[in-house]
């Protein structure tokens, strides 16, 4: 059988250039949309887990913050001791042994603006409980009617308001709530 070396059979130089070029060109459209989608999701996920910190951090303050005053005996002297715009402190029996000096019975939780953080410093130890904190505030008010207290015997409700930081491009987030204390319940 003889072959004609001449036919137009197959595909010419140009013509598999520009098949490369298409290939070339969809590649790296596919590759742009990967990318794009994996950096939403990255930031997806540093948003959730910058999120999850801020509730964590919150949540462990709210919860200790509940015990302020908490003097069952009524012989220790257990009260507020710091109550300003971004600081709340207390002490508090919480074993009911008639003493203040054991583990978290005395703690005092602050904003520190540099690097901003939520700070707990408890026996004259600071720990970080959360970085990422943009501001924290608190309000101390005599009722739930919204009275401001004026002495800390009368404080019976804090307000707590915590900003956090979200990744780049997003909003910042924020969390508020009140806590009723047990400083009044044992007078």
């Amino acid at each position: 059988m003889r072959t004609n070396l001449g036919s137009n059979a197959g595909f010419t130089l140009i013509e598999l250039l520009v098949a490369l070029v298409i290939i070339a060109i969809l590649g790296l459209a596919a590759l742009n949309q990967f990318v794009a989608q994996h950096q939403a999701y990255v930031a997806q996920n540093d948003g959730v887990r910058s999120e999850q910190n801020a509730r964590a951090g919150f949540d462990m303050l709210i919860r200790e913050a509940r015990n302020a005053g908490y003097d069952p005996r009524g012989i220790t002297g257990a009260t507020i001791t710091h109550w300003t715009a971004d600081s709340f402190g207390w002490t508090a029996d919480l074993n009911a042994d008639g003493d203040l000096n054991d583990e978290a019975e005395d703690v005092l939780y602050f904003f520190q603006a540099d690097p901003g953080a939520l700070i707990r410093r408890e026996q004259a130890v600071d720990i970080e409980v959360m970085d990422g904190v943009a501001d924290l505030s608190f309000g101390y008010f005599a009722d739930s009617d919204g009275t401001t207290a004026q002495t800390v015997e009368s404080i019976e409700l804090v307000a707590v308001s915590m900003t956090y930081l979200m990744p780049e491009g997003t909003m910042p987030g924020a969390l508020r709530t009140q806590v009723a204390v047990r400083n009044a319940i044992y007078e």
